[in-house]
């Protein structure tokens, strides 16, 4: 049996999210992420700022879990929300 190979994350346009305020996020409150989130939600739809949210939680995933629980939350709220 073969084993999986994962494939690699790659996110395209680096810096969309940025763009709404959705940087430095280990030091942002809950409302402010929703609110930057919210705003690339109504520029870029929904399924692209989610498939965004869940690639930065993956590649932070093993190194910063509490970061990654921030994005994992930033991208429930969008798939609840939207």
């Amino acid at each position: 049996m073969q084993s999986k190979k994962r494939g690699k994350i790659i996110i395209k346009n680096k810096g969309e999210l940025i763009k709404h305020g959705y940087k430095d996020v280990k030091n942002l409150s809950r409302k402010q992420r929703r609110v930057a989130v919210e705003k690339a939600v109504n520029e870029y739809g929904k399924l692209k700022v989610m498939r965004k949210l869940g690639a930065i939680r993956a590649l932070h995933f093993n190194k910063n879990r509490n970061l990654s629980d921030k994005y994992y939350s930033d991208l429930k709220y969008v798939q609840k929300h939207f």
